[in-house]
């Protein structure tokens, strides 16, 4: 519904001010207490001029991460599957990527399936050509179906995991070089919404 999708994106974007906190202690922070304070000049902007390697950001969730991080000033790469509009779900990466540019960002638009080893390791070198390096990874590609144990298929239990686990791992063992780099490097991994109601069998 509206309502969960709106208090969804409110937590989301709880979520990227805390990684926006985290990315202000890039240059010698001091501890005071519980607290962290950054000398960082730019700390009002915490992810400008940082590359983000996105999934599944053509729309939804992963769309509402980028533009936040293009406030910012962020280069964002946008890395999933539609490249033409579907009758039911609207958003492209090439819509994605002018709505970064849009909102301030610096965007590429990448055609990415994260099942595939090879096109995942085109994407995240042509970022880094672009760019010059990776300093965030958001795996926020994913797949879900709720069926029961019994009458979910094996097909689509395969895709699932095909995209929930292989394809974060994937993406996240060969951004990982790249993130090693990087003064503050961050992985974050979102799931699919669940409900915990249990299913008539």
């Amino acid at each position: 519904s509206e309502h969960k999708r709106r208090h969804k994106l409110k937590f989301l974007g709880r979520k990227m001010d805390r990684l926006g906190m985290l990315a202000r202690h890039i240059k010698d922070p001091v501890r005071t207490g519980s607290r962290l304070r950054s000398t960082n000049a730019g700390a009002d902007l915490p992810l400008k001029g940082k590359t983000m390697f996105i999934t599944g950001a053509s729309r939804g969730i992963g769309l509402a991460i980028a533009l936040r991080a293009a406030r910012d000033g962020a280069n964002v790469a946008i890395a999933a599957k539609t490249v033409q509009e579907h009758p039911k779900l609207p958003g492209t990466i090439y819509s994605a990527a002018k709505e970064v540019e849009e909102a301030g960002g610096k965007s590429l638009a990448l055609h990415c399936d994260v099942r595939f080893e090879d096109v995942v390791a085109e994407c995240v070198e042509k970022t880094v050509e672009r760019f010059g390096g990776i300093d965030i990874l958001i795996n926020n590609a994913s797949a879900i179906n709720l069926s029961s144990t019994e009458r979910l298929d094996m097909k689509r239990y395969d895709l699932m995991h095909s995209i929930n686990t292989r394809g974060t791992f994937l993406c996240s063992k060969l951004c990982a070089p790249y993130l090693r780099k990087s003064a503050n490097p961050h992985i974050l991994n979102l799931s699919p919404p669940l409900n915990m109601v249990i299913l008539d069998m």
